[in-house]
């Protein structure tokens, strides 16, 4: 009985299986992820008085510490005085 192993040119893993960190010609995929923001202001830098929030980001990135990064950058452009950013990814959409 032979049966045949390594005679086939295309195999059931090579065209069916998802590749989860690279797609054809070696272009790394990306992923969509929530991203959450804590995010910290304080009124002027003599005061105790501030005003916190957290803000929701869609991030599409290569990887989670990537998708964080780029969700701080995002929230210090939209919250110039903030003195303390605390990112933290939520979950993976896509």
């Amino acid at each position: 009985m032979h049966l045949g192993i390594g005679t086939y040119t295309s195999s059931y893993t090579r065209n069916y299986s998802h590749r989860l960190h690279s797609t054809r010609g070696g272009a790394k995929m990306v992923h969509t992820y929530e991203v959450f923001v804590d995010i910290m202001e304080f009124d002027n830098p003599g005061s105790n008085h501030f005003e916190r929030g957290t803000t929701r980001y869609e991030i599409n990135a290569e990887s989670r510490d990537k998708a964080d990064g780029i969700a701080v950058n995002q929230a210090r452009n939209e919250h110039p005085k903030a003195t303390e950013l605390d990112a933290r990814v939520t979950r993976l959409l896509r």
